[in-house]
Formats: structure tokens, sequence, C-alpha cells
């Protein structure tokens, strides 16, 4: 169909039909950007709590062998203590507070290690919630492609639609086609020889049935001048 011929509901359907598609990639390279962003932050979570996790089970070992050491020092003080083998010389007791120190430092020692398990289970815990509002984001990008795709489904009705318009346009192209080239045939002297004696045919016809209307109109009259001479007679 020339330009000039189009109606103006053609192009408008044909521009309605190139937004969506336009909007449907930029909705796609939003969706993607957002996923890339995820995998960042899930690959970075990931690799933190791997550190972490190596920072603590360093942390539990040297626990663990700090509290054997405080659990001798207690029995060897509990032994002590029952033998009462107290000697009362300077250096024993220089030693034996030294003892007494190192117990202490021990103790502060479990102290920040069981501050570490604190931080340690609230680290946990910030990562069950990182992971629910990662599950929660992943489940809405997932709505968002469903959305997608239902806009991809109503753009591929909308296609085969236009598909059989444009079916349907390329019937009446080859009908008018035909009807030109059947004008184009008219032309010829056969073709204009055959046009002639139809119309004279018809022109024939069209006196022949004036004549014949004649026929009538004359017959009627006869038959009202025999019914009013009937009548007279009577």
């Amino acid at each position: 169909i020339p330009p000039e011929k189009r109606k103006a509901t053609d192009i408008d359907d044909n521009a309605a039909a190139a937004i969506p598609n336009k909007r449907q990639k930029t909705l796609l390279c939003e969706v993607e950007k957002e996923n890339a962003e995820l995998k960042r932050e899930n690959v970075y979570l990931l690799d933190s709590i791997r550190f972490r996790n190596h920072q603590l089970e360093d942390e539990r070992e040297s626990k663990k062998k700090l509290c054997l050491q405080l659990e001798r020092y207690q029995l060897e003080d509990e032994r002590r203590k029952k033998e009462r083998e107290w000697p009362e010389s300077h250096d024993v007791l220089t030693g034996m507070k030294e003892e007494r120190d190192g117990v202490l430092s021990l103790f502060e020692e479990k102290k920040a290690i069981n501050k570490a398990d604190e931080s340690n289970f609230l680290m946990k815990q910030h990562n069950k919630k990182e992971g629910w509002r990662l599950k929660k984001e992943r489940e809405r990008l997932k709505r968002k492609e469903n959305g997608l795709d239902e806009r991809e489904n109503d753009l591929d009705e909308r296609e085969n639609g236009l598909d059989e318009r444009e079916k349907e346009l390329i019937e009446m192209k080859k009908i008018i086609q035909e009807q030109f080239a059947y004008i184009k045939q008219a032309n010829t002297p056969k073709m204009q020889y055959i046009i002639q004696q139809k119309e004279e045919r018809e022109e024939n016809m069209i006196q022949r049935m004036g004549e014949m209307q004649q026929e009538n109109n004359s017959l009627r009259d006869m038959l009202c001048e025999i019914q009013h001479l009937s009548g007279c007679c009577i």
C-alpha cells in the first residue's frame, strides 16, 4: 500500500508494537543488572563468611589450649593445697604469684574468646537476615521476570494479529492487481469491440423494454375501454 493511501491506524499500530519491544528490552537489561549485582553481593558475603569461619576455628583451637592449661593449673593448685606443700621461700612465692597472674590472664583470654563467640553469633544472625533479604529479592526478580514473560506473550499474540492483517492486505493487493490488469486489458481493440457489443445489446434491451411498456399501456387502455363499454351495455 502506498504511504499516501496507508491508514493512520496502520502506522499507529506499528509504532505501538515497536514501543513495548523497546520497553521489554530495557526491563530485561535492568533485571540482568540487578542479577549481576546480587551475584557479586553473594560472592562477597560467602567470602567474608568463609574468612570469619576460619578465624573462629583458630580462636576455638586457642580457647581449647587455654582451657586445658587453666585446668592443669587448677589441678596443680588443688593438689598443693591438699598436700599442704606451700614453701615459704621468696622464690617459690614469686613463682606462685606468676602462676596466679598467668591464671588471671587465662581468665581474661577466656573472656575475650566468649566475647568473640558472641560477636560470631551476631554475625551469624546478620548473615541469616541478609540471606532472607537476598531470598526476597530473588523472589521479587522472579515475579518481575514472570511479568515480562506475560508481556512477551501479549506481544507475540499482537504480532500474530499483525501477521494475519498483513496476509489480508496481501490478498487485497492481489485482488487490486488483478482488477488493474483487467482494466489495462480493456484498453485493447478486442476488449473495446466486446464492450461496444455489450453496450449495444444493453441499448437494444432497453429499447425493447420501452416498446413492451408501450404495448402494455395500449393493452391496458383497450381493457379499460372494454370494461367501460361492458358497463354501458348493462
